[in-house]
């Protein structure tokens, strides 16, 4: 689960290379999940001078349009929220 968190989220997935989805399959231990969200929901997300395991998006647009997209594509296993309302900083 370390490794797809460090993927996904480094950087506040803004590179080409982050993973973007994650695909499993039936035999997926329930188990990975769980930590997966449990990883994921102990992230520290805030500006440089938090010590933050990551930072904003780019810009506000840039979140808002994250926060539409999460909707299209697969089951959400963990909802992305903005923190701030008029910050780029989203989970």
């Amino acid at each position: 689960a370390l490794l797809t968190i460090k993927s996904a989220f480094i950087t506040t997935g803004q590179r080409c290379s982050c993973a973007r989805r994650l695909i499993l399959t039936k035999e997926c231990p329930e188990q990975f999940i769980q930590e997966l969200v449990r990883q994921i929901e102990g992230l520290k997300i805030g500006s440089y001078d938090e010590d933050p395991f990551m930072g904003p998006l780019i810009h506000l647009e840039a979140a808002k349009k994250m926060l539409a997209a999460q909707h299209k594509y697969g089951k959400i296993i963990h909802p992305m929220r903005q923190l701030e309302e008029n910050l780029p900083f989203v989970t």
